[in-house]
């Protein structure tokens, strides 16, 4: 198994590296109104998208693929929230 690169070893920290979210006062309209969208839903999670804020091209192309992927479609979304919950559970995925 290749060994997996650690950032952290020149320094001899195991922390991890951390992205911050984009102050509030910078956000666009745009993005106000996908983080409002997202609180309605209860998705997708409102602090990945405050990372992916720091390159607007990147949230907004997350937040289409969710919101086509996880709101629209041919399945009702409580179906597809089951199959979610189901999938987690078979992999012991906490999240």
């Amino acid at each position: 198994m290749a060994k997996r690169f650690d950032r952290n070893a020149k320094r001899g920290g195991n922390e991890l590296s951390r992205i911050g979210f984009v102050a509030d006062e910078v956000l666009t309209e745009e993005q106000r109104d996908m983080l409002q969208a997202a609180d309605e839903n209860g998705a997708p999670n409102r602090n990945l998208l405050m990372v992916l804020a720091h390159r607007p091209e990147l949230m907004r192309g997350f937040f289409q693929l969710w919101q086509d992927t996880f709101l629209r479609g041919v399945l009702d979304h409580r179906l597809k929230e089951i199959v979610r919950v189901k999938i987690a559970a078979m992999y012991s995925c906490g999240y």
